[in-house]
């Protein structure tokens, strides 16, 4: 009996599962789940199954360029730690350490619709200011982009982890700022 339970686990976990006894814990897929109580995060340029209650994500973004043109356009780039973007899940039942971004201008309310400019399921967005239908209209000055985590169903990640950066936006094509101004 004893020999069948230890088999009956080592082919459990081999299934999906490979034993890192240097960390303490397994690795995992993106794709793949972790046992009950941990969740599959990224780590560098592997993923690994981590205790669910030890698991806080966090964020850091940046815009190039900082100073931007009115009808212009700026990279931003998304930077998550123990969180997996998952363009796949979007609009699904939430899951620890996975999910999308909302972007936001001026606000950090969750709510204000009036301020949302859309959401990103990848580590570099362009964002394209203007008038035009997918462009996002904005007054000349400065402003702060905002971006906060998501679960897949769009509720606002528990407990909320969001970061900003300052850009300038010129009121019109080449005109300085402080900044390099793009066109």
């Amino acid at each position: 009996m004893r020999l069948t339970i230890m088999s009956v686990l080592i082919i459990a976990l081999s299934g999906c599962f490979a034993p890192d006894y240097a960390e303490g814990g397994f690795r995992c897929e993106k794709s793949q789940l972790c046992p009950g109580g941990y969740v599959c995060i990224q780590e560098a340029d592997s993923y690994g199954c981590k205790r669910e209650d030890l698991v806080q994500p966090s964020l850091s973004i940046d815009a190039n360029p900082k100073t931007v043109s009115i009808d212009g356009s700026l990279t931003l780039t998304v930077n998550p730690k123990n969180f997996v973007f998952s363009a796949d899940n979007v609009g699904k039942k939430p899951v620890l350490g996975q999910g999308h971004y909302h972007i936001y201008i001026d606000t950090q309310d969750y709510n204000d619709t009036s301020k949302y400019v859309g959401l990103g399921t990848s580590e570099v967005n362009t964002i394209q200011f203007g008038q035009g239908e997918d462009q996002v209209n904005i007054t000349p000055g400065k402003h702060t982009l905002v971006v906060m985590l998501a679960n897949n169903n769009h509720t606002e990640y528990d407990p909320a982890t969001m970061a900003t950066v300052e850009i300038t936006v010129a009121s019109a094509t080449g005109v300085d700022l402080g900044g390099e101004v793009s066109p």
